[in-house]
């Protein structure tokens, strides 16, 4: 079974991160060595010749073509992501659960050995990354693996309170979950339901969370450079279910015991990693926003 059949939108991120990857380290957001081990076909064709710096920019400026933004909006919020749990393992944060993780291998490649992480999504998701992280330690030989715990859930059909183990919940355990590209693609009872269960957690916790912006979804014109973006979902039986109008999420998490600390937008992240000059010629995924909250005492 191909990987990339798992989603279509994982597999394209992993592609993100293989073409980043590829640049010279001083120039690079991030390194994602495991990133080529979730492509297939053309996608990690692709991957490989990003090794090659023209062919890279020529297979950039093809995907901007055709996605606008997705590329530099992507791997910005990747950086983005990596950087809040590289500052919570600094501070007092030991345990770091992802929701809906996807390919991506941030427990592997951040390389932090005081903190625990726990990925939670698809169970065949799940198994397909395990295997693929198997192989790329085995590829690389002598490398420390760093251990995992795995709890799988579909979110539109199961209640998480009633599968993930009590046990994350202990309060000597400071936690930072990271729900990124879930919101979009889950409904709303579900996306309440993570947030119910996150309130199980200590005062304190933390979530960076990405979401969509609700104009984009009730209305696909509202942006430029959507129309290609939303045959590719369609064609791959692919939906955008959930989203969130910006100057109502303040009101939306402290309606359920949550204070925003952070809230941005494509252009917010690119300006932060890539500089107001070059960021100012990027356009498109304005609506791909992502948020940073903490959960209040006093539930």
């Amino acid at each position: 079974m191909p990987l990339v059949k798992t989603s279509r939108t994982a597999a394209y991120m992993a592609l993100f991160r293989a073409i980043e990857s590829a640049q010279h380290p001083g120039h690079r957001l991030f390194n994602d060595p495991f990133s080529i081990y979730f492509l297939h076909g053309w996608l990690k064709l692709a991957a490989r010749i990003a090794r090659l710096p023209l062919l890279r920019q020529l297979l950039i400026a093809y995907i901007e073509r055709y996605w606008t933004g997705a590329f530099t909006a992507g791997i910005a919020r990747t950086r983005f992501i990596d950087d809040t749990i590289a500052q919570a393992a600094q501070s007092d944060i030991n345990q770091v659960i992802l929701l809906g993780a996807g390919y991506d291998c941030r427990a592997h490649r951040l390389l932090l050995p005081n903190v625990q992480f726990v990925e939670v999504d698809h169970p065949c998701t799940q198994q397909l990354k395990k295997k693929q992280i198997g192989r790329f330690y085995e590829k690389e030989g002598n490398l420390p693996i760093k251990p995992v715990d795995y709890v799988a859930v579909d979110f539109n059909d199961a209640q998480l309170g009633a599968i993930a183990p009590a046990m994350l919940q202990r309060a000597y355990y400071k936690t930072l979950f990271v729900v990124e590209e879930l919101t979009n693609y889950i409904t709303e009872a579900a996306v309440n339901d993570v947030l119910r269960y996150i309130k199980g957690f200590p005062a304190g916790t933390r979530v960076v969370f990405t979401y969509m912006d609700k104009r984009v979804i009730d209305n696909t014109g509202a942006f430029s450079g959507t129309s290609k973006l939303f045959r590719t979902l369609a064609r791959n039986r692919e939906q955008w279910t959930f989203g969130i109008l910006p100057d109502k999420l303040e009101a939306y998490l402290t309606a359920r015991h949550f204070k925003l600390l952070y809230d941005g937008g494509a252009a917010d992240y690119r300006y932060a990693y890539f500089g107001k000059q070059k960021a100012a010629a990027m356009k498109g995924f304005e609506y791909q926003r992502i948020a940073v909250a903490e959960l209040l005492p006093g539930q």
